[in-house]
């Protein structure tokens, strides 16, 4: 019988440091990352992630959207992003650690050529 993941570990009422842990290193695919969802969403909160120490140093992002960027506008648009969905003000150094994880590639999944 599969037991739902929130039935498995309750973390009500742990401190956060308590139940905190790193993930494995892998690589992560987003896909739409040039769109809301991510700028909203996904980014931010990687980004959190990031900067607690959470994610593993050897973790990728592979982000694909369909919006044109070059790694350079691809690195300002996530620092612009980060600025604008975040309640605390973003760390330079982190930001720039976030986009070293980072390769963005444009393609529209629905024509076959991407």
């Amino acid at each position: 019988m599969c037991v739902p993941f929130a039935r498995q570990v309750s973390w009500a009422g742990k401190r956060p440091r308590e139940r905190k842990s790193m993930a494995d290193p892998c690589t992560l695919v987003i896909f739409g990352a040039s769109g809301n969802l991510a700028q909203v969403k996904l980014l931010p909160a990687l980004y959190k992630l990031d900067h607690a120490g959470l994610l593993h140093p050897d973790l990728k992002l592979v982000c694909n959207g369909r919006k044109p960027f070059d790694a350079a506008a691809w690195h300002a648009y996530v620092e612009a992003t980060l600025e604008a969905h975040l309640r605390d003000a973003v760390d330079a150094d982190s930001v720039a650690r976030f986009c070293a994880r980072m390769r963005y590639f444009q393609g529209d999944l629905k024509q076959r050529e991407t």
